[in-house]
């Protein structure tokens, strides 16, 4: 199976398959972990939408899922394996620098901090915001850190993150 633009890539291993977006070394992975397991792992990351349990296309991310979906997921692996809400406010301070506010902290281990390590080992291969398998910018040294850009028809998706930090900003139009 070709991935995108026709790209065939041979035998390449997860590191460079998360590095380069090569999903569809993802498909044979899916086919031994079964896309019902692929769904549920995605929901204990902390997605919340609708994914396909019965679709081995699941894994390539067929379902719409919103930004909130991917940064809570994603910030999950980035925090080695610790769910927190999210929140957009961290903290609100009144006049005389006492706290008002403070978003939750505690967060629920879902996942162990060896097997994220090694998601973000395989995202830290990957240095250019790409679109359409065409890169656009180089962003420096990863360090750990992912970024993505991905189009969708009525707008796109940017998704960034290194440990314990986690940017995922969308830009959709509506009446298309």
């Amino acid at each position: 199976m070709n991935n995108a633009l026709e790209n065939n890539w041979g035998n390449i291993n997860l590191y460079q398959a998360t590095a380069n977006s090569v999903n569809t070394v993802f498909m044979n992975v899916n086919e031994h972990l079964t896309p019902k397991r692929t769904a549920a792992i995605a929901h204990e990351a902390g997605i919340q939408g609708d994914i396909d349990e019965n679709s081995m296309y699941n894994v390539l991310g067929i379902n719409a899922l919103t930004v909130w979906d991917l940064a809570q997921g994603h910030s999950t692996i980035a925090n080695n394996g610790v769910k927190n809400t999210l929140h957009m406010v961290s903290k609100v301070l009144d006049s005389n620098n006492k706290d008002m506010y403070n978003a939750p902290s505690n967060g629920t281990k879902v996942f162990d901090a060896n097997d994220c390590a090694l998601v973000q080992k395989g995202h830290a291969g990957h240095h250019h915001v790409r679109y359409g398998g065409r890169h656009i910018q180089h962003v420096g040294p990863a360090r750990r850190r992912q970024v993505r850009y991905r189009q969708r028809r009525n707008g796109f998706v940017v998704r960034g993150y290194t440990p314990q930090h986690d940017e995922c900003v969308g830009y959709l139009e509506s009446g298309r």
